[in-house]
């Protein structure tokens, strides 16, 4: 990829071949972005998500949420509060990233792999292993889905039964807060 981009233009002056040529070697990384996991995903002020941290895990939106929950949940905009939200977010998501690469990257082997080992793999996964033990595998994969704790809860009506989420407390005592203000009335009129 990169002779395939060497003329094009840089920024700064010059061009792209210019830019590689003049990078230390030691600092060019040759890694497969498509199944990478990245063990950092925040730094200061700054805060990754999706492919950005965990390629080919289709996790962005699950992440998008998580971090929104955690954000609406920050006590208050000082460094120490930023990195420590940033880090409850990543502990939160980093094993389902790191399972969702693993997974991604095993699917791709399974599916489209030509060696004999992965057809055979294949053809025990389809053939041999039961249906239920296949289900709790989908089960297990698709059971972490966070929603968003600022808005009221919606009920799970999905095929696969959603991990149980705690509201926020700052959502309880909105909530709290508009029933004694007005009587129930709000959930009346809605």
């Amino acid at each position: 990829m990169a002779n395939a981009c060497r003329g094009f233009p840089c920024p700064y002056g010059g061009t792209l071949a210019d830019l590689i040529d003049k990078t230390p070697v030691d600092r060019i990384s040759k890694v497969l972005l498509e199944e990478k996991f990245f063990e950092t995903w925040y730094h200061g002020r700054t805060v990754l998500l999706g492919d950005a941290c965990h390629k080919g895990a289709a996790q962005a939106m699950l992440d998008a949420v998580s971090l929104a929950n955690h954000l609406y949940e920050i006590p208050s905009k000082s460094p120490q509060d930023i990195q420590a939200t940033f880090g409850s977010y990543y502990k939160e998501r980093v094993a389902h990233g790191k399972a969702a690469v693993q997974g991604s990257r095993q699917m791709g082997k399974l599916s489209g792999g030509h060696k004999w080992t992965e057809a055979v793999a294949r053809s025990m996964f389809l053939n041999v292993i039961p249906n239920k033990v296949q289900q709790s595998m989908i089960d297990k994969m698709l059971s972490q889905r966070p929603q968003a704790i600022f808005l009221p809860f919606v009920e799970d009506r999905g095929e696969f039964k959603a991990k149980v989420q705690t509201q926020s407390s700052r959502m309880r005592t909105l909530s709290g807060l508009c029933l004694q203000l007005y009587g129930g009335r709000v959930a009346e009129n809605a």
